[in-house]
């Protein structure tokens, strides 16, 4: 039965992912659409879903870590910092 039951979210969120009409969007898109049509499936179903498809993953940027620079003084004192 659970089998079953995941097999046919899958084809609803392919049907719904690869409809025309809508394109490719983004998670947060493509879970309102389906919310609004009255699918009953969770949001990390939805993204553990996107994540195996190959359109998202082309289409999905790389989030880059910050970088942070250094502040050096040439001598103690010489530079200050203040959060206002």
């Amino acid at each position: 039965m659970e089998e079953q039951a995941t097999e046919d979210i899958n084809d609803v969120l392919r049907r719904y992912y690869f409809n025309n009409k809508q394109g490719f969007q983004s998670l947060e898109k493509f879970y309102r659409t389906l919310k609004q049509d009255g699918v009953k499936v969770t949001k990390k179903k939805v993204q553990e879903w996107l994540k195996t498809q190959p359109s998202y993953q082309e289409t999905t940027r790389p989030t880059r870590p910050p970088t942070f620079n250094t502040i050096w003084a040439d001598f103690p004192g010489d530079n200050y910092q203040m959060v206002s």
